[in-house]
Parts: structure tokens; C-alpha cells; sequence
């Protein structure tokens, strides 16, 4: 391979890049989410600890639906990205899930509710 060299400039929130190999060139970049969620999406994610980020794959249910469980207590497994997470409960309550195992979830689905 080659070896390139880059002078990297950062200005809040956008990114400045230039190279100086073939006659130089100037590139801004600016930050965006990797995945895109649907519209409306955005503020589902901000409003709960259970709404998928990216697209995933339920692996299972930890516990059964209305089961009562404790801030802390794992909930839900989940795999994206060949990565499996566990979502635990962010409070007290009763869980509700919206999702079954084995099954694909969107970004921005609602897996499940802690009431």
C-alpha cells in the first residue's frame, strides 16, 4: 500500500481534511448518523431507553411479558451488527413488549415499555 499523509482540522461540529498528494485537495465532512432512521424516529429514541438505534434481531425475551422486574433487571436480548446487547430495565414496573423472539426490528421501533 502507500503511505498518505492528511492534515485533519476540527470546527465544531464539521470536520476540514486536506491532502497534499496529487495536487492537494480540501474536503469538509460534517457528522451524520450511520444509520438512518424513519422520519419521527429521532424523537422516539430520545424519549425511550427501549427504542432500537439500528436495525436488530430479537434473540430472546428474558423474562415473560407482564412479568414485574427492578431497575437494573435484564429484559431483552438483542443482536445487531453480529453484536448481542442486553437492555436492561431503566425502573420499576411491570415490562410490555412489543416485539417477539426471533423476530427484525426497524430503527426506531419501540421493543418494549417498563409501566
Amino acid at each position: 500500500g502507500r503511505v498518505r499523509r492528511y492534515v485533519v482540522a476540527r470546527e465544531g461540529e464539521r470536520v476540514f481534511v486536506h491532502s497534499a498528494a496529487e495536487g492537494g485537495t480540501d474536503t469538509w465532512l460534517r457528522r451524520c448518523s450511520r444509520f438512518v432512521l424513519p422520519e419521527g424516529a429521532e424523537v422516539a429514541v430520545a424519549e425511550s431507553p427501549y427504542v432500537a438505534k439500528m436495525p436488530a434481531r430479537i434473540v430472546r425475551l428474558v423474562v415473560e411479558d407482564g412479568t414485574q422486574v427492578s431497575k437494573g433487571d435484564a429484559v431483552l436480548v438483542i443482536n445487531s451488527m453480529k453484536m448481542e446487547t442486553t437492555i436492561c430495565a431503566h425502573a420499576d414496573g411491570t415490562v410490555r413488549f412489543n416485539v417477539a423472539a426471533d423476530a427484525m426490528v426497524d430503527a426506531g421501533a419501540e421493543m418494549l415499555s417498563v409501566e
